[in-house]
């Protein structure tokens, strides 16, 4: 239902879909609460929030063939809420997870171009102090990718995510430079 939401004409409805979606991802972790001997592992339990999130995100990126471009934008709109929403409700080794399955999307850049803007888009929901050196690096090289694009949206969104973490006191490298140039 709530993913169903996401696409729907009303942008409040949207945004409160996804800040739900991402309290129900958040809070989905089962634990085993028997008593184990020392050592042990606790048998996983139900589903884990890391999996949830990952189907629920490749749910919104690829919505599939029935959905048409406009939906599938809205769609792309309110995971800025979701990853906004999850960054702000996980922490410690959840809060990595939620960053993890995220980046997992920016290591190709040879998805369809309405895919490759959502992700362009939801960048500056990121802020450059929760990633490590490698996430960063990961990011900036998707971002500059686009730089160079012929598609305005793109570029536009390449450019907010830069300008967003040179805000945030992230200091360019030359080869960053290079393409503001």
């Amino acid at each position: 239902f709530l993913y169903d939401m996401l696409s729907h004409q009303d942008g409040d409805i949207r945004r409160q879909s996804a800040r739900i979606a991402a309290r129900l991802i958040a809070g989905i972790e089962l634990s085993f609460t028997k008593e184990l001997p020392e050592g042990e592992q606790p048998p996983q339990v139900g589903i884990r929030m890391k999996d949830l999130w990952r189907s629920f995100l490749h749910r919104m990126l690829f919505p599939g063939h029935m959905v048409s471009e406009q939906h599938h934008r809205w769609i792309g709109y309110a995971m800025k809420t979701v990853v906004r929403s999850l960054l702000s409700l996980t922490h410690g080794q959840k809060r990595r997870d939620v960053l993890s399955v995220f980046m997992e999307h920016y290591k190709s850049t040879s998805w369809d171009s309405l895919t490759c803007f959502l992700l362009l888009d939801c960048l500056t929901e990121i802020p450059c102090t929760l990633c490590n050196d490698q996430q960063r690096q990961l990011l900036l090289r998707f971002s500059r990718k686009f730089l160079s694009s012929d598609d305005q949206e793109h570029r536009t969104a390449a450019l907010r995510f830069i300008s967003f973490w040179l805000s945030q006191e992230l200091k360019p490298d030359e080869e960053m430079l290079s393409y503001l140039r």
